[in-house]
């Protein structure tokens, strides 16, 4: 039917991660930690909240 198709696996793969719920589902998560550690850092990050709310007063 055309649904599954071969794909050339990307350099950067996360693991998927079978969570148990309280009611006994399964969440799917996925573990980006890999991913974050390979990315470059912000040089203009946002400020934090509290300097945010600071500066309305």
């Amino acid at each position: 039917v055309g649904f599954i198709k071969p794909v050339d696996y990307s350099q950067w793969v996360s693991n998927i991660v079978p969570v148990l719920k309280k009611n006994g589902k399964i969440r799917i998560c996925i573990d980006f930690r890999d991913i974050n550690k390979a990315c470059p850092k912000d040089d203009f990050p946002l400020p934090s909240i509290d300097v945010i709310v600071d500066a309305t007063t």
